[in-house]
């Protein structure tokens, strides 16, 4: 997969890889989210990425797009676990048992809502 230029391409790209290789743990959700090749991204999670990253958060800066990283995520294998709101949600993987949190943009490792 070729990746285009642009944010929204970008994006897209992103959300296709994590349907298509189904990372089944945080730390693969982590990679492809944190992937270098992904300049506007990077350059976007600069700006606005409300926790720094680290080993243990990562940033999807595509929220408001078309398709979601909920979706993403569930055509991995991933299931919501708890729900606050669509900005707002645990999910865990159904194989794996890896479990992460989705709040406005930041991913991070584990359970933070319950």
């Amino acid at each position: 997969m070729t990746v285009q230029t642009g944010f929204w391409p970008e994006i897209e790209h992103q959300l296709e890889r994590i349907g298509t290789e189904k990372p089944d743990t945080f730390d693969a959700v982590h990679a492809i989210l944190q992937d270098e090749q992904y300049a506007e991204i990077r350059r976007e999670r600069g700006r606005t990425a409300s926790l720094p990253s680290s080993p243990d958060t990562a940033f999807f800066a595509g929220s408001g797009g078309e398709e979601t990283l909920l979706d993403a995520l569930e055509r991995a294998g991933w299931r919501i676990r708890s729900w606050r709101a669509g900005y707002h949600y645990v999910m865990r993987h159904r194989r794996t048992g890896e479990v992460l949190t989705y709040t406005e943009g930041d991913v991070q490792r584990g359970d933070l809502i319950d």
